[in-house]
């Protein structure tokens, strides 16, 4: 999945080309974060993804288990004009589409012979397509490969889209961010989002090193200019209250 900033950075980027009022704007960036949150049980993290990311019991055994953002609009279609639920939605579809783009791009999964599989269970070894380098699945997801490199290109993206997470502004509508409430996320772990993207970006900022393991600079970037534009094009029906610039 796509790190807190990459959201943060493609929900910046779809507010460039729709426009809102600045409480909204800010509504709408807390929606796109907290599905994210959780409630720091690291066993249970999974299972709580499946209900605050509309995944699918039945691809519990597939390596890539993307959202099913239309099954999230099915059910909170009749409040999708308000910019917490617009933004929740957005975060949904960006993740099932950065899974498409960048995952399927990026890695192949192996089985213990070496042959790709989609499948969980028999996944042992991952390639890197970009220089053919195997490594484990496990190591994959790891902060020695997959985080470590988000912490590089979250300090690459964050000096190129000159952005800065403004706390005291996205604290100010608070108040306004339960209502309407979305069941599936728990609302009183906001705080935590807030401080975990306030960490995320300090941390960042402190690496020097600007060299990717396992993802590709130029894909993510293009990712990010991209798929707001997309998402556009295909929501126009759930975006006609909004004007385009």
């Amino acid at each position: 999945m796509p790190s807190f900033v990459i959201h943060y950075i493609t929900g910046n980027k779809l507010l460039n080309d729709i426009k809102m009022n600045e409480d909204d704007k800010l509504l709408f960036l807390l929606g796109n974060l907290i599905p994210d949150s959780s409630k720091n049980n690291k066993k249970d993290i999974q299972k709580e993804k499946l209900i605050t990311h509309f995944r699918r019991i039945e691809d519990s055994n597939t390596n890539l288990m993307a959202p099913y953002p239309n099954d999230f609009l099915d059910k909170y279609k009749d409040l999708i004009n308000n910019p917490t639920v617009l933004g929740y939605f957005y975060h949904l579809w960006i993740d099932r589409y950065y899974l498409k783009e960048i995952f399927t791009n990026n890695f192949e999964f192996l089985d213990k012979d070496y042959n790709k599989t989609d499948y969980l269970d028999k996944t042992v070894f991952v390639k890197i397509k970009k220089n053919n380098n195997i490594i484990t699945r496990k190591e994959l997801f790891s902060y020695e490969y997959l985080y470590d490199d988000y912490t590089t290109i979250n300090n690459l993206l964050l000096k190129k889209y000159k952005l800065e997470f403004n706390e005291d502004n996205i604290r100010k509508v608070l108040p306004k961010f339960k209502n309407p409430g979305i069941e599936e996320v728990d609302y009183n772990n906001v705080e935590q989002i807030i401080s975990d993207m306030k960490i995320f970006i300090e941390e960042s900022k402190k690496r020097n090193n600007n060299e990717l393991k396992v993802l590709d600079k130029n894909e993510i970037i293009n990712f990010i200019e991209e798929s707001p534009k997309i998402f556009i094009k295909e929501n126009k029906e759930l975006l006609k209250k909004y004007k385009y610039r």
